[in-house]
């Protein structure tokens, strides 16, 4: 098919962008033109990887939510949390910005498709009301995450856009074709996958190709591994103490990622075996680790389950709960509880996890679930099919 024009949507936030750099590559490589839409102070990020990119919507950074939008310090625990924000600020402050800027980026570029992180739903609206089919692409709420609370707050934006309610075909966010990096072991058998969903296997694209591990990494002595990282959205220096005097006293290098956010020079002195840093990719890092601590954000999880390593999973916002519940029934993770909320907690829940047997077979065999996926380009044909045809493709 002759090149298509494509709008990626996403949200300006690594969690976010990563699961579509993949796919934008490979379209890309097949010689699609490719543009990105994100807020203003995000575009840098993704123009780094070597994208064009303009700005749509309210200009923050999920790496400075508290600083953009102090309210959600007072957001309640659990996940009962997603209706508060969906309420009090993703879909009044953030989707409805982005449906009005979007319209007229597509008049200019004119797409022919558009693709949309799992939780950009003002790209899904903008497709919508120009008449172009989309793409969702999944980063783990799939069929069995309950979303069914969101669709008053959406609907009511779609009849400001002059649409009627949600076609019943896209409750579950993947009425046009949903690609997904997920393998089907990690479906629930009691909520099976829309039938629009296709899934390959996704190399993570999160730095540059000349990046490099630091120097310090290749004179680690010949120990466990252990990665820690609480993401780019979580402010990580109210979990600093917990996470190094809970794994320093272990006998294991450990390396600790902040996010740009934090300055890792604060810390002063830290022991011998503790590194800090506030970015190293993922993609070179996690093939070295034994175990990875981390808040069970989808983009760390996802990386830890396609190396085959165990994880240890702290719930602290967003899909956070969902995720580590389900790592925790495939058998590739322990969960944090209230007893591991101290560092000698945390030490002994890494002791144990990095001793157990069974947690290193099941992240294998998950690893083995991975490997046996097509690769992503194989999705290239599945959306010149949807753009071409405007159907569903199941």
């Amino acid at each position: 098919m002759a090149g298509l024009r494509i709008v990626f949507s996403t949200q300006p936030g690594h969690g976010h962008l990563n699961p579509l750099l993949p796919v934008a590559r490979a379209c890309q490589d097949a010689g699609h033109t490719v543009l990105f839409a994100t807020a203003p102070r995000f575009c840098p990020d993704v123009e780094r990887l070597g994208f064009e990119c303009r700005p749509a919507g309210m200009d923050y950074l999920w790496s400075e939510a508290l600083a953009s939008f102090p309210e959600i310090a007072q957001a309640p625990w659990g996940p009962e949390q997603g209706r508060w924000l969906a309420e009090q600020l993703v879909f009044p402050r953030l989707v409805r910005p982005v449906a009005e800027d979007l319209p007229s980026l597509f008049e200019d570029f004119q797409p022919d498709l558009v693709v949309v992180d799992a939780a950009e739903w003002g790209g899904r609206l903008a497709a919508d009301v120009a008449g172009l089919p989309y793409v969702d692409c999944s980063w783990g709420v799939e069929a069995d995450m309950d979303v069914s609370n969101y669709w008053d707050l959406y609907d009511d934006l779609r009849r400001e856009f002059g649409l009627g309610p949600t076609p019943v075909g896209d409750r579950s966010m993947a009425r046009w074709l949903r690609i997904s990096p997920l393998p089907e072991r990690w479906v629930r058998a009691s909520a099976p996958s829309s039938p629009s969903t296709h899934r390959f296997k996704m190399a993570l694209h999160d730095a540059p190709p000349d990046a490099t591990l630091p120097a310090w990494f290749h004179e680690l002595p010949d120990r466990p591994l252990i990665y820690a990282t609480m993401g780019t959205v979580i402010p990580i220096a109210p979990l600093t103490g917990w996470l190094i005097d809970g794994l320093s006293a272990l006998d294991a290098n450990v390396v600790i990622t902040t996010g740009r956010s934090f300055d890792p020079s604060s810390l002063g002195s830290l022991p011998a075996n503790v590194h800090v840093e506030q970015f190293i990719p993922q993609s070179l890092l996690l093939e070295h680790c034994d175990l990875i601590v981390s808040h069970a954000g989808f983009g760390t999880i996802l990386g830890g389950m396609r190396h085959g390593v165990p994880m240890i999973l702290m719930q602290l916002a967003a899909d956070h709960w969902y995720n580590a519940e389900r790592c925790g029934e495939l058998g590739v993770a322990r969960i944090v509880g209230r007893d591991a909320r101290t560092p000698e907690g945390l030490r002994e829940l890494a002791r144990d996890a990095l001793a157990d047997e069974s947690l290193r077979t099941n992240a294998a065999a998950m690893k083995a679930a991975f490997a046996d996926m097509p690769d992503v380009s194989d999705a290239v044909p599945l959306m010149e099919r949807l753009a071409r045809e405007k159907i569903p493709i199941t």
